[in-house]
């Protein structure tokens, strides 16, 4: 039998969680819940609106993220834009919110412009939506701009199902530096002479650009693995009065694709850099290789008297030789070191094994109370950067280390918000087993992020958190536009309108 204060405390909540929020504590009338309504449709009909300061764009990725199904029609409908914009998140909403996660290959076909096209295909491949076979057909396609089958090349080539060498001998005789380049790489990279003559070719070229070209092609080197620029990486690293930018991304490649010189290059240039930003420029290019070079690799590192460069070659010591990983990763974050917290939430999603990069990501949200005493939006940034990953990559460690900290009361409000934001960039499937039946918390902010989160999630709302996400919906609350906009996708969602909304905003 419930006892008389819990029964109290049932009737109680919805009047202290409105009084928390500053809000009169009033039962909706049904003007009320029109007004939400036409708040809704007016958020979303607004999203499909240009304007010259791009924050459409911020509208509709908000929309993206969200990878509804139910959103298909309003992005059917940016996709048959003739606006460039509109029409690329159109396709690419199209394929996130697919069950088959691929790009429609009709009406790709059916664009007429290929840097549009290139600019569409970019962004899939980056975004995991353009798998194997789809590349294939499109290089196969007899209409498909020459230019663009170029840019689809790399992917085959990188999977090893690349085998018309022809396309690129052509591309590489193009006046387009980027397309000639990515020809000569890739030709490189199937070892065709020619592509080296081509890279060599672009070293010698006078345009402003050349640069630009150069960095791309090696990023795109790393990204995809082609060890077999690392004789021309070797090269242009070692180049007279190259470009910083050129000249380091070209010695990382040349080391990671293990080119005989380029280890010693690095030692030297360590040995005689006396300006203490090279020097720790070095160390971070050395820590991103720990993963691919021997521990001696870093003796040089650990030698060193400054506290940030000993500790980073303490890390790569410890990854080079997968000896006490989490212990020294997080010791190095522990530096709250801005380019160090980029790295580690690289390296924990991409080359750390799960156990090391669950301990990797939980330690840089455990490190926001002292990191925020440093520098308040790098610890918040770290910290949702670091619980999407966690989430993504790691749901049930992400349940068992989340929950605990959102669940006690003494964690800091700045620290809750970075994990709710964290979440509010994970699908809602994600994130849901992370709150499911936890408290929410009282302070103001935070209180209304959770309500958006709670709201994109299946589970249920009670009246009074309902009333607040309708006040959120019509402005209340200071959300940022992109937060209202998916929290009132989720109103309508949840109350069963998206279909009649859909209708009436794109056909009105």
């Amino acid at each position: 039998m419930r006892t008389l204060i819990g029964r109290f405390y049932d009737v109680a909540r919805p009047l202290l969680a409105m009084t928390i929020l500053g809000l009169s504590p009033v039962v909706a009338t049904a003007q009320e819940v029109d007004e939400t309504t036409r708040s809704a449709l007016f958020l979303v009909e607004n999203s499909t609106r240009t304007d010259p300061d791009g924050r459409h764009s911020e509208a509709i990725t908000a929309l993206r993220k969200l990878h509804d199904p139910a959103l298909a029609p309003l992005f059917d409908w940016l996709a048959r834009s003739q606006n460039p914009s509109q029409k690329i998140h159109g396709l690419l909403g199209l394929a996130e919110c697919s069950q088959e996660q691929e790009l429609d290959l009709v009406r790709m076909a059916a664009i007429d412009n290929p840097a549009m096209q290139a600019e569409i295909l970019s962004a899939a491949m980056d975004n995991d939506l353009l798998p194997p076979h789809q590349a294939q057909q499109l290089v196969n396609w007899p209409d498909m701009d020459s230019a663009v089958k170029t840019l689809v090349a790399a992917r085959l080539v990188r999977d090893r199902q690349f085998s018309d060498v022809d396309l690129l001998l052509d591309a590489a005789q193009s006046e387009n530096l980027a397309r000639k380049g990515l020809a000569g790489l890739l030709l490189m990279q199937l070892e065709r002479p020619e592509g080296l003559e081509v890279l060599l070719a672009l070293d010698e070229h006078k345009d402003t650009q050349h640069d630009d070209v150069r960095l791309m092609l090696l990023e795109t080197a790393v990204r995809y693995q082609f060890h077999r620029v690392a004789p021309w990486a070797t090269k242009v690293c070692t180049e007279p009065g190259v470009d910083s930018r050129v000249g380091l991304l070209a010695l990382k490649a040349s080391i990671r694709f293990g080119a005989p010189r380029g280890a010693n290059i690095w030692k030297n240039r360590f040995a005689t850099t006396s300006d203490p930003a090279d020097r720790t420029r070095l160390a971070l290019l050395a820590l991103g290789l720990a993963p691919y070079v021997d521990r001696g690799f870093f003796k040089p590192l650990e030698a060193d008297t400054d506290p940030l460069i000993h500790q980073i070659g303490q890390a790569g010591r410890a990854i080079a030789s997968n000896h006490q990983v989490d212990i020294e990763v997080i010791r190095l974050i522990e530096l709250h070191h801005p380019m160090v917290n980029r790295w580690a939430l690289s390296y924990a999603e991409r080359d750390a094994q799960a156990g090391d990069a669950q301990v990797i990501l939980l330690g840089m949200i455990m490190a926001y109370d002292d990191a925020q005493k440093v520098n308040p939006r790098e610890a918040s940034a770290s910290v949702i950067s670091a619980t999407r990953k966690l989430c993504t990559h790691h749901p049930t460690a992400a349940a068992s280390y989340l929950r605990p900290i959102l669940a006690d009361p003494r964690t800091d409000p700045g620290l809750t918000q970075g994990i709710l934001q964290g979440l509010l960039r994970c699908r809602a499937s994600e994130a849901e087993p992370v709150i499911a039946g936890l408290t929410p918390p009282s302070e103001m902010a935070t209180h209304n992020l959770w309500i958006v989160l709670l709201a994109r999630c299946t589970l249920p709302m009670t009246q009074t958190q309902t009333d607040v996400l309708k006040l959120l919906v019509r402005g209340g609350g200071g959300l940022d536009v992109t937060l209202r906009l998916q929290a009132a996708w989720s109103y309508l969602k949840r109350t069963g309108q998206t279909n009649a909304a859909l209708t009436r905003v794109l056909d009105g």
